[in-house]
């Protein structure tokens, strides 16, 4: 395994330095499969965090599904976390798998879903979870575009008409 992370490693290198992004994803999924067969999950976790945050703005898919169930059980582990890519729900929904109750949105979206519905301002979403205003804005839009539609109002009733989260 030696020799194999140290050509991974000079991949790594050189595909950061050339802005050759597809490869660099590659070779960051490449990492995290190698530590998860070395037993280092939480590294598996990080390199394949890394790739997910460069490929969601790309739409890269088959670089991920591609690598198989290794792969798939590591965006398993991802996708249960708080703190999650919403990505990380993305692909597993193109391999057919259900993460949360629409699929799309990771546990930290659905946590400000839910105080959307609940009629919270961006402001109080954040002091409820613990993260900064500008994060809450960034979870809004991703909500907003996993659930395709253009406001906060929208994603209320999306979110109510699909099951995803209920009125209390």
């Amino acid at each position: 395994m030696g020799r194999a992370r140290r050509f991974l490693e000079q991949i790594l290198l050189s595909t950061e330095a050339d802005g050759r992004r597809w490869t660099l994803i590659d070779s960051l999924i490449q990492f995290a499969l190698l530590e998860q067969a070395e037993g280092a999950q939480a590294a598996a976790v990080a390199y394949l965090t890394r790739a997910l945050w460069l490929a969601a703005n790309e739409g890269f898919v088959r670089v991920f599904l591609d690598k198989g169930e290794a792969l798939l059980s590591l965006l398993r582990v991802i996708a249960a976390s708080s703190h999650a890519p919403a990505y990380a729900g993305t692909l597993l929904a193109a391999a057919g798998e259900v993460t949360h109750d629409d699929g799309l949105l990771s546990g930290r979206e659905l946590q400000v879903l839910e105080l959307i519905v609940k009629g919270n301002s961006n402001k109080e979403i954040g002091d409820a979870l613990s993260i900064s205003e500008a994060t809450v804005k960034w979870h809004v839009n991703m909500i907003l575009s996993r659930l395709n539609v253009s406001d906060r109002t929208q994603a209320t009733v999306a979110a109510l008409q699909r099951g995803i989260v209920h009125l209390p």
